[in-house]
């Protein structure tokens, strides 16, 4: 949006896309301190954000983005997207996401079922399964999320329980 002063003899302008303020506010806007520069330079060479270090500029993206090249601690080299870098949104070259810690939840109980066992997928898309002993003795592999939020509190076979 542009803004333009009214005329001198006070007549509206018809332009579109123009819009017309009154003097006292264009005093004001000229009054306005200038944007703050970043706390980033341009140059960010040398620079570590989270595992990365930027080591050069490689160009830019399909936005006009100024990407650079950066080498993660493990030692990939990976193209990042400058403003990603500087609002934390890329850390690493995704070798953080593979070392994600793992809770322990052997021997923990979740209503009627006791985790007994380590999991055998550790890392599926779907999540972590554990091996759960519910109190009727069946044993069934669970995710990690769902016993955590308490959806699964037994085994589900209702009459096995009215055995019991």
């Amino acid at each position: 949006m542009k803004v333009r002063p009214r005329s001198p003899d006070g007549s509206k302008s018809s332009r579109k896309g123009h819009v017309l303020l009154p003097d006292r506010w264009l005093d004001e806007i000229s009054e306005m301190e200038p944007a703050k520069p970043t706390p980033f330079p341009a140059d960010l060479g040398g620079l570590r954000f989270g595992r990365l270090v930027a080591q050069s500029r490689c160009g830019s993206d399909r936005h006009r983005h100024a990407k650079w090249l950066c080498k993660c601690d493990c030692g990939t080299y990976r193209a990042v997207a400058r403003q990603n870098l500087i609002w934390g949104s890329v850390r690493s070259c995704g070798c953080l996401k593979k070392t994600t810690r793992v809770l322990d939840l052997a021997g923990q109980s979740f209503g009627q079922l006791v985790v007994i066992g380590q999991p055998e997928k550790r890392h599926s898309q779907r999540g972590i399964y554990w091996t759960c002993r519910c109190s009727c003795g069946y044993e069934k592999k669970i995710r990690a999320d769902v016993l955590l939020a308490g959806h699964s509190k037994s085994c589900g076979i209702q009459s096995r329980h009215m055995e019991n």
